[in-house]
């Protein structure tokens, strides 16, 4: 008896120029069980599963079930955490009152106190890669390291205001926001800032952009600030309500986002609101999804459209989730003997160079024409099935943005097909492919060379990418995406969903 997984797993992939598509289902928050009272400043994670809170009295919270369970870590310090910012399972940093910087490097079971040369509290932290980052705060308070936070440089902010949040796309363009309306932009990685104007003289608590064209501020009375030019200009937005604090936004693409925040006493029934809103269009439809009685939201984390997070006040967490959204699945089966077994994930590997990559999806960041760049991550299965199993894997377009298509790669010689590796090695041969490694075991279809993805519009047939004739415990392969762009490639959104299907015959 052959059995398919209940769930298949999609990737999507991202350029940006680019975003994530959305999913129409059943929208839910349910409260989860934090485990404390403390205020809770501020969320990340890094897939589906692995995530990171904080919050006063230097509370660190993480959880490796999506929420199901968060354990409490120590963080060595009593001092407020406002921020947190995690680049890949076990490499993070968290900033907080008095200068406090600390890091971790395994996960979060041990958190070392870092020199920020600083005493002011710092609000933000923000870091493209395990080395390069930046943190902000009171008093115009910039600090930049290159070296994973082992020492911190002040930078000259031009402003003496406190700022809030930073925001970086890649090593050198970034944003940071703060009292009175204040947006600074800078193209050189932080050596010189220039002034943004905002259009409103409202502080402004969080900055979230999606290239680096198009982001968004968010503040007090009502602030939204949009920009589709950089910040060049920043037009308003409204969320329809008369008197909202906004603390924190965060958009997945360039159309679906959400911000998070509170009415004051004054202007709320019942008093003191909580305030989730949600955007699908990019535009100016901010929608209210609920309310929260007298529990102000501070901060708020989505991994993909399905699945995100919000925190706040008296260790408040929500997880939002779509009906029909998943990640890990096992299959079993009664049969007589030992029941059938099944398992896929897909585990977040290596991102491409200023992009990201998690379980769901690949982020490739900003393309240059003849400059290919690489993502990867990890399939494994584990099963029982005296049959073995595979995984095929397809795609259902080219990558598209509009009418304007990134080809699949055909190589250097012109031989790459979806059932053909060929060679891949110039910087002029362009389009979009993929590789495979073993990582455990033995199952990858290929090791050489690449191929393309089956094309489900084309109506060819997935193709085979890992398998094995018998049972197999934790069978790991890597699948390497790799993209490349020609100078006359025009830009867009450009994007494409890559679906795995795991089979195993018992």
């Amino acid at each position: 008896m052959r059995k398919k997984l209940g769930l298949i797993m999609a990737i999507i992939l991202l350029i940006s120029f680019a975003g994530l598509s959305q999913v129409s289902a059943a929208e839910t928050w349910t409260a989860q069980t934090s485990g404390t009272t403390v205020n809770l400043y501020d969320v990340d994670f890094v897939d589906s599963n692995i995530g990171w809170v904080v919050g006063g009295s230097g509370t660190i919270l993480k959880t490796t079930d999506g929420g199901g369970i968060w354990a409490f870590q120590t963080s060595g310090t009593t001092a407020a955490i406002y921020a947190i910012d995690i680049v890949d399972a076990n490499t993070g940093w968290v900033v907080g009152d008095s200068g406090t910087i600390l890091k971790t490097t395994n996960g979060g079971t041990t958190w070392t106190a870092l020199t920020s040369g600083t005493t002011v509290n710092l609000d933000d932290v923000d870091f493209i890669n395990s080395s390069t980052g930046w943190a902000v705060g009171n008093g115009g308070t910039i600090l930049k390291t290159t070296d994973g936070g082992t020492t911190w440089t002040a930078l000259t902010s031009g402003t003496t205001v406190n700022l809030y949040d930073v925001d970086f796309v890649d090593s050198n363009t970034g944003w940071a926001v703060g009292s009175s309306g204040t947006i600074l932009k800078t193209t050189n990685g932080g050596t010189t800032w220039t002034a943004q104007i905002s259009g409103t003289g409202e502080h402004l608590y969080d900055v979230d952009f999606v290239d680096s064209n198009t982001g968004w501020a968010v503040g007090v009375n009502n602030a939204i600030r949009k920009t589709t030019d950089g910040g060049g200009t920043w037009a308003p937005e409204s969320s329809g309500i008369t008197w909202v604090i906004l603390d924190a936004v965060d958009f997945v693409d360039s159309n679906t986002g959400w911000a998070v925040g509170y009415v004051p006493s004054a202007f709320s029934s019942p008093p003191g609101s909580g305030i989730i809103l949600k955007i699908t269009d990019g535009g100016s439809t901010w929608t209210s999804q609920t309310s929260l009685l007298g529990i102000g939201l501070n901060a708020v984390d989505f991994v993909d459209s399905n699945t995100g997070w919000a925190v706040g006040d008296s260790g408040t967490i929500l997880k939002y989730g779509q009906t029909g959204a998943g990640s890990g699945v096992t299959v079993r089966g009664q049969v007589a003997g030992a029941p059938p077994e099944l398992t896929f994930s897909i585990i977040p590997g290596i991102a491409p160079d200023g992009g990201s990559v998690t379980n769901s999806a690949i982020d490739f960041g900003t393309l240059a024409s003849n400059t290919p760049k690489t993502g990867s991550q990890r399939l494994s299965v584990s099963t029982n099935a005296t049959g073995g199993y595979n995984v095929t894997a397809d795609e259902d377009h080219a990558l598209q943005s509009g009418t304007n298509t990134i080809s699949d790669v055909i190589g250097d010689d012109s031989t790459i097909t979806q059932i053909v590796a060929g060679p891949w090695e110039l910087a002029t041969t362009y389009g979009f492919g993929y590789t495979l490694a073993n990582s455990s075991g033995s199952d990858a279809y290929f090791t050489t060379n690449y191929k393309q993805f089956a094309d489900k519009s084309a109506t060819e047939t997935e193709q085979e990418v890992m398998g094995n004739a018998g049972p197999v415990t934790n069978s790991q392969v890597n699948v390497t995406y790799k993209l490349n762009i020609g100078p006359t490639q025009p830009a867009g959104t450009y994007q494409n969903t890559v679906t795995y299907i795991a089979t195993g015959n018992f």
